[in-house]
């Protein structure tokens, strides 16, 4: 008699709660310590298979963060939930330990370190808005969409300035301690860790992670705005001209539909905002 194939779901057990959580936390770990909100939350429901409305799987993430921080903080690691470039939400596994400056964890070396505070003074130090000129970058498409939307598309042209956050290879390669291929082999490695990230107009900018970790450093040396919807910083999307307030894309679509169209500060039209990039 022939034997019957089993069904596979009558071998694998449902996960428990706590498993559940150590395969997530490997996930993010997996993902370089940074994964946006929608991976995790699609890693979750194929943990769990359990029957949610989108409201109870965000509640049951949220759980998770919790539950893994209470652990993680004893060691000095926690998992943060803060903004990524776009404005949707990331998740990101960040180093606890104290440190005199930029931390980067153990994974760079100090004449690496060195090359990762001088960028960081070429991409958020003392810069003035310029006049837009050539293809827009993916985070000015998305605002011109939005604002769009709100506006007449037909008499919306776009936003006149834009101010960088970012810098091409050719300016990073000018740092007088490595030559220009070491630079290049850096800054590769540096997106590859999520601290860094390249536009696909070749220019780099800092990625989550680092914003993770360098919070307090970037907070204590430079005058980079807060997003005026979630109080996070605030390096790509929207500024006002009076430079006081400043929104990333997906909260610049929040204020827009729920506040108003005009900065709260200086009482401007949002339409003569300036790209942040």
């Amino acid at each position: 008699m022939d034997e019957q194939p089993h069904n596979s779901s009558q071998l694998s057990a449902p996960l428990d709660e706590q498993d559940a959580n150590k395969l997530l936390l490997q996930y993010l770990l997996l993902h370089r310590g940074a994964c946006d909100e929608d991976q995790l939350l699609k890693a979750l429901k194929t943990l769990e298979e359990t029957d949610r409305n989108d409201n109870e799987w965000q509640s049951r993430l949220n759980k998770w963060m919790a539950r893994v921080n209470l652990t993680l903080n004893a060691l000095d690691y926690k998992v943060t939930r803060l903004r990524n470039r776009y404005g949707g939400w990331s998740y990101v596994y960040v180093d606890l330990a104290p440190a005199e400056d930029t931390k980067a964890a153990t994974r760079l070396s100090l004449d690496e370190l060195n090359f990762v505070q001088w960028a960081i003074q070429r991409f958020l130090g003392e810069k003035r808005a310029v006049e837009v000129e050539g293809s827009k970058s993916l985070i000015e498409d998305a605002v011109d969409v939005i604002f769009g939307e709100k506006f007449d598309s037909s008499d919306f042209q776009g936003l006149q300035l834009r101010l960088y956050h970012t810098c091409g290879s050719g300016e990073l390669c000018q740092y007088e301690e490595m030559d220009a291929v070491k630079v290049e082999n850096l800054l590769a490695r540096l997106c590859q860790l999520r601290w860094f990230y390249e536009t696909s107009h070749g220019r780099f900018g800092l990625g989550v992670r680092a914003l993770a970790e360098l919070q307090t450093y970037i907070r204590d040396r430079y005058n980079v705005l807060e997003c005026t919807v979630c109080d996070e910083l605030a390096l790509e999307g929207v500024q006002c001209q009076c430079n006081e307030k400043a929104w990333h894309v997906a909260c610049l679509r929040h204020f827009l539909a729920h506040v108003g169209t005009a900065c709260p500060n200086c009482n401007s039209s949002l339409e003569q905002a300036v790209y942040m990039t």
